[in-house]
């Protein structure tokens, strides 16, 4: 696994960044909506990730790895990150923080997760980066 993380194209960081800002940001406010209108945290932060993982399964694919995708391992790693987001969203608010304020915290951690996950599970390392090229 270490060896796969360092074989990582990390040059797709910054459009996976720039990609993953606004369906983040698309994410966030649809969490923060339902929280005022009053949801439960877990039914809003379900609902605020499902609304998006259609939308961020098609940016990834066609804006950040430019190659098909697998939409079943997207989903489950979306299934993944959100468990992990739910445990650490209630220890934040065990310590006192909002709803909206530990989601916050949590959203540049997660977004730094699915850039593994996809890199690594949905769209398997391959983009159409180019390949660094050979010291002369």
């Amino acid at each position: 696994m270490i060896d796969r993380l360092r074989r990582l194209d990390w040059l797709l960081m910054p459009r996976f960044a720039m990609v993953g800002l606004f369906n983040a940001g698309f994410s966030y406010l649809l969490f923060a909506c339902l929280i005022f209108l009053g949801l439960p945290t877990l039914a809003a932060l379900v609902l605020a990730a499902a609304g998006s993982i259609a939308f961020n399964f098609q940016t990834a694919r066609r804006l950040v790895f430019r190659v098909p995708g697998r939409s079943v391992r997207f989903i489950a790693m979306y299934i993944i990150l959100l468990v992990g987001n739910w445990l650490l969203l209630r220890l934040l608010k065990a310590g006192g923080l909002s709803d909206i304020v530990a989601q916050g915290l949590l959203v540049l951690p997660i977004a730094a997760l699915s850039f593994v996950g996809q890199t690594l599970f949905v769209f398997g390392g391959r983009t159409t980066a180019p390949p660094p090229t050979a010291p002369r």
